[in-house]
Order: C-alpha cells, then structure tokens, then sequence
C-alpha cells in the first residue's frame, strides 16, 4: 500500500485490487475527517482473459517539484516487466522503463529522486540496475556488485547535488552504493555486522539507513557522505526488531516502521531531539506507507489498515 495526497486535504491509497486470475492497481481516497476510505478505481474490472494470469504489484512512489511517479511490478504468463505511473490518480500517465520489455525482464523495488532527476532501482534479471528518467522514456545502468546474482538494491535516496546512496542486501550481508555525479558512476562496500539495509532516506546535511544486524536486531546508520557510515547516536532501545521503512515527512518529522515483537505486531519510531521514542501502533498488521495531512495529522497504511496520529 502506498499514499499520496489527495486534492480534498485527505491522501489517496494506492494498492491491489484482486479478480480471479489478475490483480489490478486500486485507489482509495480517503474521505470525511479522512478516515473513511472508498474504492475509486477501478470502478470495474476488466474481463479476463482467457489463459492469461496477470498480477500488477504497487512498489514505491515519491514526489518531486509537484510531480509524482509511482513504480508498478507486472507479471504476466511467465514474463515481467516495470511499470511507471507519472502523475496522480486525478490523471496517471502510463510508461515503461523498458519499451519493449525483454526477456530478463525488470523487477523495480524503489524510486527516488537524484540531482532533480527520478532514479529507479531494482534488477534487470538477475543484474541490479538503476533506471534514469529522461522525459517520457527511462535508460537503465548496470550497477556493480560483488556478486550480481544475490545483489538486490532496496533503497535509494539522492541530492540536489548529485550524491546519492542505494541499500540493499547481497549474499547475506549489507551493500551500499555511493555516487557523487548524478549516478554515472558506483562504488560499493559492504558494513561488517549488518545482513540487509531495507531503506533510506536524506535528512538534512546526513543520509539515515535502516537495517538489520547479524544478531537478528535494528540497526539505524548514519553518514554525511555515504560513504563513511556510522551507528546512529540516537540509540534504539536493545532487542529492538528490524524496522522496515523509514519516512521524513514534510515537517522534517522522521518516522521508521518496524516490527515490535514477533507476530503482528507493529511500532512506529518518532525521532526527535536525538532520541527514537516507539508509538505503539497495536496487532493488526505492519503500515507499509506514511503520509503527513496538511493539517498535520499523520496517515499510515497497510493492508486492509489505516492509523491516524494526531498532530
């Protein structure tokens, strides 16, 4: 589930939308004091076709300039390929980062925004790749890894400036990639202690990235530069679960999501004034999308779930 706002002060979600053999991309608008929530498309379902099973798979999406661009995963009898939906619901406009899709196929897993460029990351087959907009079309490149096979990016956050940073995981362990031209060009390392890092986000003059350590626990990193990284100085409490998401708002509000104890279980982190403070967030699932109102409330979603924080 994904979010974005939506003209009435309230925020779309963005998800799935079953039918027998397919799945299609639906849009919920949230409504009243924007905890009501109605399926506006599709309003009907296309028919099936005949021996065709396909599945449409929302991933990511991320705003720049008023400007939105939400990634889509597609399959369809045994090939895949990613989609990009420029826009917002109101008037999405559809495009392929690769046209026409070929054989290895393109499986998309975040976007973001590098020197006022959208930058897609993801694996072209079994090759991790970053996918550059360039007006209605997308270029890919190829990026480094020690071994292409089990590198698969997660993350990916950028600058003005053109330094940017992707995380992932690669045969069991953490993998960075650090650019400072915009993306034509890679380095890579991998943190000792670390299995995976899941995502990241660009605070101020710093990137944070989430993770998880080799003793099964959340790790937050820090660096000024992505290239030297360091253990957050805000701690989060010991045992604390591996979190999955971390958000800054449009506040400058930072949020992470993690699991709080095994099941279903959730908690959402609020940093602020150097320290992690958990917000329970009760046992109905994990939110996968946060979004602040512009009443300053914050909407999370997930599933068939919505939480509202007050401001």
């Amino acid at each position: 589930m994904l979010l974005m706002p939506a003209p009435n002060g309230c925020f779309y979600a963005i998800g799935t939308v079953d039918a027998d053999k397919r799945r299609h991309v639906g849009v919920w608008l949230g409504t009243g004091s924007c905890d009501q929530t109605r399926l506006t498309s599709p309003t009907e379902l296309p028919p099936a076709a005949p021996g065709i099973t396909e599945r449409n798979t929302v991933v990511d999406t991320v705003e720049h300039d008023g400007t939105w661009m939400t990634l889509v995963t597609s399959t369809a009898t045994g090939s895949g390929w990613g989609d990009v939906l420029r826009g917002t619901p109101d008037h999405w406009e559809r495009l392929r980062l690769r046209e026409p899709p070929d054989d290895a196929g393109d499986t998309p897993t975040a976007v973001g925004v590098i020197r006022n460029e959208f930058v897609a990351v993801g694996r072209h087959g079994r090759q991790p790749a970053a996918y550059f907009s360039s007006g209605g079309s997308w270029t890919d490149r190829d990026l480094p890894a020690p071994v292409p096979d089990t590198a698969e990016p997660l993350g990916i956050a950028g600058t003005p400036s053109g330094s940017a940073v992707i995380v992932g995981r690669a045969g069991g362990t953490a993998i960075v990639w650090t650019s400072q031209d915009g993306g034509a060009t890679w380095s890579t390392q991998q943190p000792p202690g670390l299995t995976e890092l899941t995502d990241v986000v660009r605070d101020g003059d710093r990137f944070l990235a989430i993770g998880a350590a080799t003793d099964g626990t959340a790790r937050v990193m820090t660096s000024a530069d992505g290239i030297t990284w360091n253990t957050d100085n805000a701690a989060l409490p010991p045992g604390t679960r591996p979190l999955q998401a971390i958000k800054v708002l449009r506040s400058g509000q930072i949020f992470a999501i993690g699991q709080a104890a095994p099941g279903q279980c959730a908690t959402a982190w609020h940093r602020e004034s150097r320290t992690w403070t958990a917000e329970p967030l009760g046992c109905h699932g994990a939110p996968t999308a946060l979004l602040e109102l512009a009443d300053g409330r914050v909407v999370a979603a997930g599933g068939t779930t919505l939480w509202l924080r007050s401001s």
